[in-house]
């Protein structure tokens, strides 16, 4: 498709500057290549009309042709009348058949692809309310979101082109008018990505989108948002987010409690070694039931041992005082993140030099790396210092240790 430069060939003539081969170069300019075979096509204004191989009947205007409706047979383009809005078309028994495409759109489109935006809005008016759709999804195709987010009367539409624009307010009002659960979770990351949390909040609990919630209340530090998210996966039947809910909540019992009811007995009882190693006898026996359960040719041969059935009463109590230590360090939410790993290590050091001298010391939890007034302000109530577990545990088997050395 070319541009033709009609006065500037016009001149050119008039003063007889053509060259000697009969040419005026510059006349035209390339405005772009349709990939696709014309079968027959007419010009209206700057507006070309064409029937392609595929038997589409389109028009093209700026960059990107726009289907009027696909024909039943071979038909070939006679001409458009303005005046009755209508495209004839003939077919080789000299049928002819005739499709509306109204005047006014083709002019509002070419006065807006000229940047005529004062006679874009004069023909606006002219145009059927019916067409407005039309006019609105031309518009976004041309880079005019914000004229055609006015402009579409259709909701669904009105609310793509208001998410696009980061109209949150305006979605937010569309979304409980659709009340729609892909609409929620549309405006929810439109919130997410602009910084409103409680907005974005708000549209993943009506879209029930757990696994938004879970980002935002990991990603904010919000401990009661995950305490809600908790009861939520669970009557969902989300088990991994449960589980992980449950883990950075320090709710060992309702990991454990998630992992069983999902039929992971083997994954409840390393988890139990792991972090709770004085809840796994049952754990064991509950495995080595499943097993019986499953195959008894395999229960004969394979059995579960509880690694810890043979400590003593007094090694066990060792351990569970310091499954109570980890457990009272989890609740103090004054530890910053920064002072976390020498805390850790001053408490433990020095838990293991007391048990050592009297092995039945009980261990008192004195605040000393704390958090000012101001820093508390910036902490996060959400503690993730359990992520450590596995290098505490390390610790763990050390004090266990010492307490056999001195026995």
């Amino acid at each position: 498709v070319f541009f033709f430069f009609k006065q500037k060939t016009a001149y050119e003539m008039q003063r007889g500057l053509v060259g000697s081969e009969m040419c005026i170069r510059d006349s035209f300019d390339v405005l772009l290549e349709l990939n696709e075979p014309i079968a027959s096509g007419i010009w209206v204004d700057s507006c070309f009309i064409f029937v392609n191989a595929d038997l589409k009947l389109c028009y093209l205007l700026g960059k990107k042709p726009s289907v009027i409706t696909r024909l039943q047979k071979k038909m070939l383009l006679l001409g458009y009348v303005s005046s009755l809005n209508r495209l004839f078309l003939m077919d080789k028994s000299l049928t002819m058949v005739s499709y509306e495409l109204n005047y006014q759109l083709i002019q509002y489109q070419q006065a807006v692809i000229a940047n005529d935006q004062e006679n874009a809005n004069k023909i606006f008016t002219t145009i059927p309310k019916e067409l407005h759709l039309k006019v609105a999804k031309f518009l976004e195709t041309n880079e005019r979101k914000e004229l055609a987010y006015m402009i579409t009367p259709d909701p669904t539409h009105k609310l793509d082109l208001a998410i696009e624009l980061g109209l949150l307010k305006d979605a937010l009002a569309m979304a409980k008018e659709a009340k729609k659960i892909s609409c929620w979770k549309q405006v929810g990351d439109l919130a997410l990505s602009m910084g409103f949390f409680e907005d974005a909040e708000s549209c993943f609990l009506e879209a029930k989108d757990l696994s938004s919630l879970f980002l935002l209340y990991t990603a904010t530090g919000n401990r009661e948002g995950l305490q809600k998210l908790q009861g939520m996966s669970e009557q969902m039947g989300e088990a991994n987010l449960n589980f992980f809910s449950n883990f950075l909540l320090n709710d060992k019992d309702g990991c454990i409690k998630c992992l069983t009811e999902s039929n992971k007995i083997p994954e409840a009882a390393f988890f139990s070694l792991a972090y709770c190693p004085s809840k796994l006898p049952p754990l064991v026996e509950q495995w080595n039931k499943h097993i019986a359960d499953t195959s008894k040719r395999q229960y004969k041969t394979y059995k579960v041992l509880d690694p810890l059935a043979n400590l003593d009463k007094e090694k066990k109590q060792t351990m569970e005082k310091i499954e109570g230590i980890l457990d009272s360090i989890y609740q103090d939410k004054s530890i910053l993140p920064e002072h976390y790993t020498g805390f850790m290590q001053s408490y433990m050091q020095d838990f293991e030099e007391k048990l050592k001298a009297n092995p039945d010391y009980k261990f008192e939890y004195a605040k000393t790396a704390v958090a000012t007034e101001e820093e508390k302000k910036s902490i996060q109530t959400v503690s993730y210092t359990h992520l450590t577990l596995p290098t505490i545990l390390l610790v763990q088997i050390s004090v266990v240790a010492v307490s056999l050395k001195k026995k």
